[in-house]
């Protein structure tokens, strides 16, 4: 009996170092897109967001300490994390450390943050959305339908973008990273 039990505490710790132990989905933020005036009066700023859902599939809790966003090739430094609290988002710090309980799920929702370049797309009609904030005297616009009817500049931004949860390094297990890719 006693060679059983040493052999089930052996296999759990062998399985609790492996990176497996951890799995991050990508899935609808249900948030909408955030879009940002500049001094001239031009949208330069667009904020898309993500809801990841990090699951610990493990008997130790585990704890990422970072999130970095990626535009293609460059890390960016310009992404938010949020968690959601009573029906609203709330920052929370990206570089301290967030553990998730062991066999237990956790939502973290990022927002990216995406210069545009009004040379390459002042094609784009944002007439109505710079109308809206002026009538509004906001220097900002939360838009729900803005992916829908944006689908082409959306898939421009979001070509190539990923993120990296990186993951801490314990007495337990080793550091490890996890790609996510950046899909509407």
């Amino acid at each position: 009996m006693k060679k059983i039990v040493i052999l089930v505490i052996v296999i759990l710790l062998i399985s609790c170092r492996r990176e497996n132990s951890i799995s991050v989905k990508q899935s609808d933020a249900k948030y909408p897109v955030i879009v940002h005036l500049d001094k001239e009066g031009g949208i330069r700023v667009i904020n898309f967001p993500f809801k990841l859902v990090v699951s610990c599939n493990s008997i130790i809790k585990r704890g990422f300490t970072d999130i970095e966003y990626h535009y293609g090739d460059v890390k960016g430094g310009w992404s938010k994390l949020y968690v959601e609290k009573n029906g609203s988002l709330t920052r929370i710090d990206k570089t301290k450390l967030k553990f998730i309980s062991f066999y237990k799920n956790q939502e973290y929702f990022v927002y990216s943050r995406h210069l545009l370049d009004t040379n390459q797309f002042e094609s784009l009609n944002f007439k109505k959305y710079r109308k809206q904030m002026n009538l509004l005297s906001q220097d900002t616009l939360a838009i729900d339908s803005f992916m829908y009817h944006n689908k082409t500049l959306t898939k421009k931004l979001l070509k190539d973008n990923f993120m990296i949860l990186d993951f801490y390094k314990s007495k337990f297990n080793d550091p490890f990273k996890i790609k996510i890719s950046c899909n509407f």
